[in-house]
């Protein structure tokens, strides 16, 4: 399988190593660039095995990313968190073209990942949201544990997260994977996927991140330093995430709490140096994990992630579980600013779902604006304005009855709206199916 990288930042990393190293797969083209930089030239080199390896003889640079949708430059495509251009536009465009996609975690905003979500249904793209803390195998063994009733933590009641965010922590974007929204949505998807859907959310927070530029400011400014969230599932299981100013980026703390046991997870930016231990009865046990299982977890996401364009069960992340952890972090945001606890519906979001919505809006236009023109035309026949009279009889006696008639013009309105509400019947719009797949 072919696939193209649209952008750069260091989560593709592994990925792009995996893919040149893996005979069975494929890294065709860097998309979004017109000359080869350090880093660039760095990467697919350390994925090819040799230093003087010549990055043009094997991969293209290809400076637009509209060439994607055309299918011929790569089968599928990895969305890098530093993609150039408007990425919401990339989404929507890659997804309408059914051109498989793997997207870094977070995308952007909830409202722009449903929209995706609905395209993605109608048009069958595989679309799969991806970060690499998520492919580490301790961390797939604690999520194991947690979905396992009967494993050795039991039922789940807590997780806490505490994460390192160092004081001065300099912000590209509202959601830098470097900045406090990117680390609360990463680990909001993770809650999720152990706890299920999140329904409240409550958030305190303090001081403010530092832009890159001076443009990006208005961004990320409201981006706290300090953070301080608590979440809660449909299931009772409670969330308490932080930030610490102590230790450096990408360093954490997890805590699963069962009914059973305790589970503590310790992260670092080098994935070898990672600790899982248990806590049961007093008695503290520490879980190995084999070095080679961590080299071989980017290489089975792409594996899983071909599987799923092959229409075969794989086991990755469904990108409405990213849409409902922004969804959530966008709630600690208006938590934050209100100064109380947020509740999350957890809406069905589909194009049904939106007609309704807009015809109910409409519906409730349509009622006032009926009121008030009645209102209005009771007022004016109740005046009996002799000027308003004179006026219509002046213009002889037709005129004045359409002036009568009013109540069937504003009938007949309302009728035309009530028809409306037929459309989605006459006229379905029929499933795209898998295409492009």
């Amino acid at each position: 399988m072919k696939f193209a990288l649209l952008g750069f930042s260091p989560d593709v990393i592994p990925l792009v190593e995996r893919l040149l190293a893996d005979p069975c797969h494929e890294l065709t083209a860097i998309v979004g660039f017109s000359q080869w930089t350090p880093e660039l030239r760095a990467m697919v080199s350390s994925g090819a095995g040799a230093s003087d390896f010549r990055a043009s003889d094997r991969v293209a640079l290809v400076p637009q990313w509209e060439s994607l949708l055309h299918g011929t430059v790569a089968d599928a495509v990895i969305v890098s968190a530093d993609s150039t251009g408007d990425r919401d536009e990339v989404l929507r465009r890659l997804t309408l073209a059914a051109i498989p996609t793997l997207v870094v975690h977070p995308c952007g905003s909830a409202i722009v990942g449903f929209e995706v979500e609905m395209i993605r249904k109608d048009t069958g793209c595989a679309l799969v949201p991806f970060y690499l803390e998520l492919e580490h195998p301790l961390l797939r063994r604690l999520l194991r544990w947690s979905r396992d009733h009967d494993g050795p933590l039991g039922m789940v009641e807590q997780m806490i997260v505490q994460r390192g965010l160092p004081v001065g922590t300099i912000v590209k974007g509202r959601y830098d994977v470097r900045g406090p929204l990117a680390l609360l949505s990463r680990d909001a998807l993770l809650f999720r996927l152990v706890a299920g859907k999140i329904q409240h959310v409550a958030a305190m927070g303090k001081g403010n991140v530092i832009a890159e530029t001076a443009g990006e400011w208005t961004r990320v400014a409201r981006q706290p330093q300090r953070w301080s969230v608590h979440m809660a599932s449909e299931n009772g299981v409670m969330l308490q995430w932080s930030t610490q100013p102590l230790g450096k980026s990408g360093t954490g703390k997890i805590q699963v709490v069962g009914s059973r046991a305790m589970a503590e997870l310790t992260t670092d930016p080098d994935p070898q140096v990672w600790t899982l231990s248990v806590t049961e009865d007093d008695s503290r046990r520490q879980v190995d994990v084999d070095e080679d299982s961590w080299n071989s977890r980017p290489y089975d996401i792409i594996d899983q992630f071909s599987k799923l364009c092959q229409h075969q069960t794989a086991d990755v992340p469904a990108w409405e579980d990213a849409c409902r952890a922004l969804e959530a972090v966008e709630g600690a945001e208006r938590s934050l600013q209100r100064g109380k606890r947020v509740e999350i519906y957890n809406e069905v979001h589909s194009e049904e779902e939106t007609f309704k919505g807009m015809m109910a809006a409409g519906g409730c236009l349509a009622l006032l604006g009926t009121l008030g023109v009645v209102l209005v035309m009771a007022v004016i026949d109740s005046l009996a304005i002799p000027a308003l009279e004179s006026e219509v009889f002046s213009e002889g006696p037709l005129r004045w009855l359409y002036w009568r008639r009013w109540p069937i013009y504003l009938l007949a309105a309302l009728v035309v709206f009530l028809g409306l509400q037929f459309l989605r019947l006459v006229f379905p719009r029929p499933s795209q199916g898998r295409r492009g797949l």
